[in-house]
């Protein structure tokens, strides 16, 4: 149960114990409430996506999606694109079922196909002829 005083300090920079932690709350409080940091791509796929990556997974997308499926997800957070450097500030508390889906479907799309990795390189076995020519 909260009381009048509570809403007081709310005002002053929320629960912060700290100068800089009030600070912040209060530029935060301003801008109504923390600025998004990740991209809408980066959301969807709950983990940080390199640029050279996004190429890739736009090829994906646009390869293996349903138009109207990019469409629910561009039209429900308002973006120009999935893969777009766009960072959303709709609420991620109700989202349609039909977005969610499509959402899902991104994460499942790249999961399959995923950007195949460089291959690294392998000792070789020993009693091999490479493993002679490099060892006797």
């Amino acid at each position: 149960m909260r009381y009048e005083f509570d809403r007081i300090d709310i005002l002053k920079g929320g629960w912060a114990k700290s100068a800089a932690k009030t600070r912040a709350a209060k530029r935060n409080g301003k801008l109504g409430g923390r600025p998004p940091s990740r991209t809408l791509l980066e959301r969807i796929l709950k983990r940080s996506v390199a640029k050279d990556e996004v190429k890739h997974i736009k090829s994906v997308l646009e390869t293996h999606m349903l138009l109207r499926e990019q469409q629910y997800v561009w039209g429900f957070f308002e973006c120009p694109s999935i893969t777009g450097p766009h960072y959303p500030t709709k609420s991620w508390r109700r989202i349609p079922p039909h977005v969610r889906q499509a959402m899902n479907h991104v994460r499942a799309l790249v999961k399959i196909y995923k950007q195949p990795k460089k291959p690294t390189w392998r000792a070789p076995r020993r009693g091999s002829a490479r493993w002679a020519a490099e060892n006797l």
